[in-house]
């Protein structure tokens, strides 16, 4: 199966968005706070030692603590892009919260309700792209969340 730059596999994308598409639109705005409320509460970032190693030369944080600190922060600022998609392997429902002025992303595994990632992608507009080309963005709108197809 194909990987494209940002480590995900292309292959099915389109099927997989389709079916994303059609969750998102069987849920109704109050399902869709409860999600969102969840990602923004959860305060865990499993394997935070791997993940403090894997990602501190992104961000400016000497320690594991500081780290969290910069992740707990993120998954609580306003203006955040919410993507969602089917991960191809194993069908979990993901979501990306990328804050486009600082460019860091959490990455939300909500099939297992529990965050998987925070990083910050060395080209974010490539990232955006190629996440764009199967996820579907989740916005507030004034009467509930719309999803952009």
């Amino acid at each position: 199966m194909a990987v494209d730059e940002v480590g995900l596999e292309v292959s099915g994308d389109s099927e997989l968005r389709a079916r994303r598409l059609e969750q998102l639109r069987a849920m109704s705005s109050e399902e869709l706070d409860e999600c969102i409320r969840r990602m923004r509460l959860e305060q865990d970032l499993p394997e935070l030692l791997y993940h403090f190693r894997t990602h501190r030369a992104e961000f400016d944080a000497d320690t594991p603590e500081a780290y969290h600190a910069l992740f707990k922060e993120h998954i609580r600022r306003d203006g955040l892009i919410f993507l969602t998609y089917i991960r191809p392997r194993g069908s979990a429902t993901m979501w990306h919260l990328v804050d486009l002025d600082l460019g860091n992303v959490a990455q939300y595994n909500e099939t297992r309700r529990e965050y998987w990632s925070f990083f910050r992608p060395r080209n974010l507009d490539s990232f955006v792209e190629a996440s764009l080309r199967r996820s579907v963005e989740v916005r507030r709108a004034t009467s509930g969340w719309e999803t952009l197809a």
